[in-house]
């Protein structure tokens, strides 16, 4: 598997704040396209969505530790296996940083042609969580 890292973002928000909104799958089920995924399970822990181009596809909560880190899994290894996780770290008082790190198993000849793309969309998705 692959270790790609976001940058560091900063939130104006608590660390528990952040934790809360991230580590409810069906909070997360809410920012998925819905002309892209269509949900078909949901719970605290765990979404199935079935996509046009990719069947079912989901994720897992597989880890926590309140206030600080969220970690999520693939369901079924579709498209790509992979572990996701969100690290807050509360630096002061409404002041929190964020950190992205996905482990992810693409095929080699995938590894360069993406490597550049996941680092743009994981410093992406920090920036997003922290202005949620």
């Amino acid at each position: 598997m692959q270790k790609y890292e976001s940058k560091i973002s900063k939130s104006n928000r608590l660390a528990s704040d952040l934790y809360d909104r991230f580590s409810n799958a069906e909070m997360l089920a809410r920012m998925f396209p819905q002309d892209q995924f269509q949900l078909v399970e949901v719970t605290p822990d765990r979404c199935l969505f079935e996509s046009k181009q990719y069947g079912q596809v989901g994720f897992q909560i597989v880890d926590r530790e309140e206030d600080k880190m969220v970690k999520f899994s693939d369901v079924n290894g579709k498209p790509f296996g992979f572990f996701l996780w969100f690290q807050f770290k509360e630096v002061g008082a409404y002041d929190t940083r964020i950190r992205v790190t996905l482990h992810i198993d693409l095929p080699a000849i995938m590894k360069f042609a993406m490597k550049g793309k996941i680092q743009k969309v994981l410093d992406q998705f920090a920036d997003a969580i922290a202005q949620a």
